[in-house]
């Protein structure tokens, strides 16, 4: 994010070097949804991977999962998308 300038734009950023357990355990997304002061049960995760989607999943989060550079059966998320888009209608979050 530092090189792009991007960090100030973000309430909290959560990296790998911010958990003891990184993805797919669902510590990542349960450390982002705690320092944001949101119960996990309450958020939207929107994926690529299926480990990224298994993480927030477990952590008890709605998954929006667009597969990018490898396909998905979708088997650990809520929706499946082609598109960022998609997805987000599919969520109900855009008309």
């Amino acid at each position: 994010m530092a090189c792009c300038d991007l960090s100030s734009a973000f309430d909290l950023i959560v990296s790998f070097e911010s958990v003891t357990d990184p993805k797919p355990a669902p510590e990542p997304y349960l450390v982002a949804a705690k320092g944001l002061g949101i119960n996990a049960n309450y958020c939207l995760a929107f994926e690529d991977t299926d480990v990224g989607a298994r993480s927030a999943l477990e952590a008890g989060m709605t998954v929006v999962q667009v597969p990018d550079l490898m396909p998905s059966d979708g088997r650990f998320a809520h929706f499946l998308a082609p598109d960022l888009i998609v997805g987000a209608r599919r969520a109900g979050l855009v008309g």
